[in-house]
Formats: C-alpha cells, structure tokens, sequence
C-alpha cells in the first residue's frame, strides 16, 4: 500500500472527518446563512427598502473572505492541543491525505455553501426589496458581470485561504490573528518596496491608485497615464498562483514535520 497516497483510504478519512465534524460545520452553516439574512434582509427591512448589487457584492466579499479565513485558520487546531495531538497525528493515515482532506473542506466544501448559502438568502432577499428611482428594479447578483467579477472574488479569497492555511499550520496559538499580521505586514512591505522604485525611475510627481497598476506621472502641468505591457498584465495571474501554491505547499512540508 501506498504510505503516501491510497484512494480507500483517503475516503475513509474524508468519512471519518465528515462524521466527526458534521454537527460542527452544519451550526456553522447555520449561523453564515443567519449572518447573510441579517445583512440582506435588514437592508430590505430598513430604509428605502431596496437592495443594491454594490451591497450584495459587499456581503458576499465579507463573508466569503472573513468566513473563510477563520475556517481555514482553525482547520489544524488539534495540533495545538497536545491531548488532540497525539491521536490526530498517530492516526495510520498520511500527511497528503490529511493536508488534502482539510483543504477540500476549507477550500472547495467551503466555497460551494457558502455561495448556496448566499444566493438562498439573496433570492429571498430580491423577491421583497424594492425598485429604487435611480437603479429601477433589485436584480440578483451576477458574477459573469465585469463590474461585480466572480472572478475578483475567488481570487482575493484563494490569497486569504493560502495566508490562513498556511498560518493553520505554522502557529501554535492565535492562528488567525498572527496569520493575518504576516499578512498586512507583507503587504505593506511590498507596497514600500514599490513606491521606492517607482520614485527611483523619476524625479517627476508620480502616484499609483492601487498596487501593481498603472502609474500617473506629472509634469509641467500635463499629466500622462501609463498602463502596464500586456506581457506584465498576462504575467500577474501566473506570479500569483506561484504564491499562493508556495504556501500551500510550505504548510504541506510544515505539517510532515510535525511529530508527537
């Protein structure tokens, strides 16, 4: 038998897993589908009655990012507790399989209910808002749309899930707070590191709206705006899926370190 990969046995796992959290992710399930109908509902509920699309993306983005950041941040908590530790890592399963079954349910699992969840809650909440004057009638979110991008969405939460999975199995105590501190910290590090270069390349006043963007340069009173080469533009995705795999993979090797 394989010791690092057996498809019967990674179901069993996958079972056992299920059947031991069950209770815990459906009251999980509950409270986002509680918190989804607070957000949406009370807007219908309240004011002019009407449910806009920047608000239902406003939502979403909150709990998808938020939610499944603390999922992820505690998917390894019994390593913390040395009376957990020793049967969860004395379990005769392998580190891929159980690095992959917390993955799936921190990752995939995850992303399926909580977008059921939201899209249950927003029909509802559409079917009772009311047409606004200026954006006539309440239309359910629609993520194949540029200016509410599904897309922006899965990948803002692939970044978040791989600080938070990662910092699962780095720290011992306060994953989700230490995690999320490596990751403001990094970013604001490469935010500097940034705007230092581009006022090295001129001496002109130049700005940025938003990291990895286009630059503003002016000067003598004419303001040119320079967007990045297309070769820049189509490498941004690929330098992004070899973060977010680096950390995936530094808390995979991190997790066959651990020992009793």
């Amino acid at each position: 038998m394989n010791n690092t990969f057996n498809l019967t046995r990674f179901l069993s796992y996958f079972k056992k897993h299920t059947i031991d959290n069950g209770k815990t992710y459906l009251l999980s399930t509950a409270v986002l589908v509680g918190i989804l109908a607070l957000a949406l509902l009370f807007v219908v509920a309240t004011g002019t009655g009407h449910l806009s699309t920047d608000w239902q993306m406003t939502v979403l983005m909150f709990c998808v990012l938020f939610g499944g950041s603390v999922f992820a941040s505690l998917t390894f908590a019994d390593l913390s507790d040395k009376r957990k530790a020793i049967p969860a890592l004395t379990l005769p399963v392998s580190n891929l399989e159980k690095f992959l079954v917390s993955w799936i349910y921190t990752y995939v699992i995850f992303l399926l209910v909580s977008f059921g969840a939201f899209y249950l809650v927003d029909v509802v909440a559409v079917c009772f808002s009311k047409p606004s004057t200026y954006f006539g009638e309440t239309k359910l979110l629609d993520l194949t749309n540029q200016a509410t991008p599904g897309t922006l969405v899965l990948g803002v939460f692939t970044l978040f899930h791989a600080f938070a999975f990662w910092g699962a199995i780095f720290f011992t105590k306060l994953h989700f707070i230490k995690a999320s501190f490596v990751f403001f910290i990094c970013l604001i590090v490469l935010t500097l590191l940034n705007k230092g270069l581009l006022f090295s390349l001129s001496d002109n006043h130049i700005s940025q709206h938003m990291l990895m963007s286009g630059v503003q340069i002016s000067e003598n009173g004419r303001t040119t705006y320079y967007v990045p080469d297309t070769l820049v533009i189509n490498l941004m995705p690929v330098v992004f899926i070899i973060c977010v795999f680096i950390l995936w993979a530094s808390a995979y090797f991190r997790l066959k370190e651990k020992q009793v």
